[in-house]
């Protein structure tokens, strides 16, 4: 999934309701992008723009140890205003 996650750009553009993405931050210390900039257009709706966060957290204890857990929510930012 970690794999996944650092390839999401090309794998969101075969999305044929996105039509732009880009990765807007990327945590140095893991490789993994944290924020990304996504245009999605759906039929009969105009086109929305959203930054998308994300936060990667591997689980520690219990039935799910060793799984990983992630967080998605849209944000607003002022040095990326949408």
């Amino acid at each position: 999934m970690l794999d996944m996650m650092r390839d999401f750009e090309s794998i969101a553009k075969e999305d044929p309701n996105v039509t732009e993405m880009k990765t807007v931050d990327i945590d140095e210390s893991t490789g993994m992008p944290t924020v990304f900039y996504i245009v999605s257009k759906i039929p009969m709706m105009s086109s929305r723009e959203n930054l998308i966060k994300l936060d990667f957290s591997k689980v520690e204890g219990g039935e799910h140890a060793g799984k990983h857990f992630t967080i998605t929510q849209s944000i607003l930012r002022d040095d990326f205003p949408i």
